[in-house]
């Protein structure tokens, strides 16, 4: 099948990840950016990509380590592993950033912030980051960008690992699959526990971390067409200490479900019905303060191939959410209803491409909001390539916005709309270079007022930046490098927005020798702003992996993070974790 998005299109990309082998760039097969299987330069947007080989070459414990390494993307992290993270994509506040996990909005209905700490790295196969608008295709929330999850791929994978590290850390996973003629079953586990460092910078008590990972998926062929289930759940807790410095601690149940079936109509005709249900539940253990989001969707979505340049998708998008919460006695439990229909016309010729894509929300509490994006590249030479691009996007306030702390029922609906230029460099030789400038001017931007304790609207927040990124890849070396220089403000007060750096440098190197590698990453930001004037150091951090093969099928790996020591932080007041080291032996059968 080779246009299904949500699901079945990362299944036949995941096949090629899968391997212990570099992915060269002219094989790389993204889905997110348009929701069809597209190749990356064809994508009509800047798109990353951490493959499978990615994450068993890091070592990575956490999933943040697997993003930070990003120039252009901001973590801001209360605390060590586990912590709250925020992620600010290209400038955007933190609640612009869709998370989609197997292409189904892990975004709470509630915070609005996804628990994306919770995701465990071996529970992951691929991850792709798209910056620049993107609600045309998901709605609510996709401004500063999408960084979609993918937890499933076509290849069975059958491995057992054991670890552990500095801070008392302790791993353990097993991953099975089965493979008979068309019918793929995978099924995972994984365990973490850590007894993490002191949230906050005054304190001296560490605070702990753990979680329970579990993933299954199971594709098999049903009434012409394929069944495709996933389920991936997170449980465990949190300790961390409160305003006061008194030690707390916070259980959380993260899920995500999705049934899908997607069957070939005709030569030029392919339609694909996902259901998908999230649980993203937070219950304090001292108290009886909790916040819980539910939502319960269905996409349906139908790929036309006109011919052999002109693809057409069309679909349909329901969801009910709901929101919950209790803090101090007060609290809400608010339903919202979401309707939407979305379509886009993508063509590609010899040189020139197009894409304009529409989708109509119908949103319970805001009304309707039109969101778009229209884009053209033309291939100057085989080599170089020019991609100007634009789009409006939205974000609703969510539940808390409107009825939590501060909450404000008078809220109206953020939008934004943004400009890109694109110029794109490839090499028959694996070298890619990219160079963009973009502008992003966003209305009614949400903050909180000191003042009066209460959430209101501004009238615009401008950013405008340039970005650029090199990968290079052949058979020994994988270099990823990037630098970007945004200025995000309050177009009202002309204050820089806060948590952003203006300039984030970034470096990834892999160099194999044979079967074995070692990888290095850095990254540095300059200095920030935070709440209550509050000016946050700028800091430069690397990490060093490496992956011994000690036979054909036990391979260690080790990983030492912030090498240097670092003492940093990106939320005031909030310790970030220092040098630590992890092994872990992997075992693959």
């Amino acid at each position: 099948m080779r246009t299904s998005f949500l699901i079945c299109g990362v299944l036949a990309a995941g096949s090629a990840v899968a391997q212990d082998t570099p992915l060269q760039l002219d094989d790389l097969v993204v889905t997110t950016a348009t929701r069809t299987e597209t190749d990356l330069n064809d994508a009509m947007a800047n798109v990353r990509v951490v493959t499978r080989d990615d994450i068993l070459r890091s070592g990575a414990t956490d999933s943040i380590e697997l993003l930070r390494y990003f120039a252009g993307i901001d973590i801001a992290r209360t605390g060590g592993p586990g912590q709250q993270t925020s992620i600010f994509m290209r400038g955007a506040e933190s609640n612009h950033t869709l998370v989609l996990i197997d292409g189904i909005r892990s975004n709470p209905a509630t915070i609005g912030v996804p628990a994306i700490q919770n995701i465990t790295p071996e529970q992951i196969d691929r991850i792709e980051i798209v910056t620049g608008p993107r609600s045309s295709l998901y709605g609510s929330d996709a401004i500063g960008g999408v960084i979609n999850i993918i937890t499933t791929a076509a290849t069975p994978e059958r491995a057992v690992s054991i670890g552990g590290g500095t801070k008392n850390t302790e791993r353990a996973s097993a991953q099975w699959g089965v493979r008979s003629g068309d019918t793929v079953f995978r099924a995972g586990i994984d365990q973490l526990r850590t007894g993490g460092v002191p949230t906050r910078s005054a304190d001296d008590t560490d605070r702990g971390f753990e979680n329970l990972s579990a993933r299954l998926s199971l594709s098999t062929p049903l009434a012409g067409g394929q069944l495709i289930a996933t389920h991936w759940q997170a449980s465990g807790d949190t300790e961390y200490s409160d305003f006061f410095l008194n030690p707390v601690t916070q259980e959380f149940e993260n899920q995500v479900t999705t049934l899908g079936w997607n069957k070939t109509i005709s030569d030029h005709w392919t339609t694909e019905v996902i259901i998908g249900r999230l649980v993203d539940d937070l219950q304090q253990v001292e108290s009886p303060d909790s916040v819980k989001s539910t939502r319960l969707s269905i996409d349906w979505q139908n790929t036309f191939q006109v011919n052999a340049n002109h693809q057409l998708v069309a679909g349909a998008y329901l969801a009910q959410e709901t929101g919950k919460a209790l803090s101090f006695g007060l609290g809400f439990d608010e339903d919202v209803d979401i309707r939407a229909a979305y379509v886009q016309d993508q063509y590609r010729n010899d040189r020139f491409q197009a894409l304009v894509g529409v989708r109509l929300s119908d949103h319970e509490a805001f009304g309707n909001e039109l969101t778009w994006n229209a884009g053209a590249g033309y291939d100057v030479t085989d080599q170089f390539t020019v991609q100007l691009d634009a789009g409006r996007a939205f974000r609703a306030p969510d539940t808390t916005d409107r009825f939590g702390f501060g909450g404000n029922q008078g809220l109206d609906a953020e939008t934004s709309t943004q400009y890109q230029l694109r110029g794109i460099y490839s090499l028959d030789n694996g070298l890619r270079i990219s160079v963009e400038a973009f502008r992003n001017e966003i209305d009614d931007l949400i903050e909180f007022d000191f003042a009066t304790f209460q959430l209101f609207n501004i009238a615009q927040a401008t950013i405008e930046g340039v970005g650029a990124d090199l990968r290079w890849v052949n058979d020994r070396w994988q270099v990823e490098v990037g630098v970007t220089h945004q200025d995000a403000r309050n177009a009202e007060t002309d204050t820089r927005l806060l948590r952003r750096a203006r300039v984030t440098s970034s470096a990834r190197i892999s160099r194999r020798f044979g079967q074995h590698s070692v990888d290095l990453s850095w990254r540095s930001d300059d200095a920030r702003r935070d709440f209550g004037g509050v000016r946050l150091a700028g800091y430069g951090i690397a990490s060093i992996s490496g992956r011994f093969a000690l036979t054909a099928d036990l391979a260690l790996t080790a990983r030492v993070d912030n090498v240097t020591d670092k003492q940093f932080e990106t939320a005031a007041g909030f310790n970030q974790l220092g040098r630590s080291t992890t092994v872990q032996l992997r075992y693959t059968f």
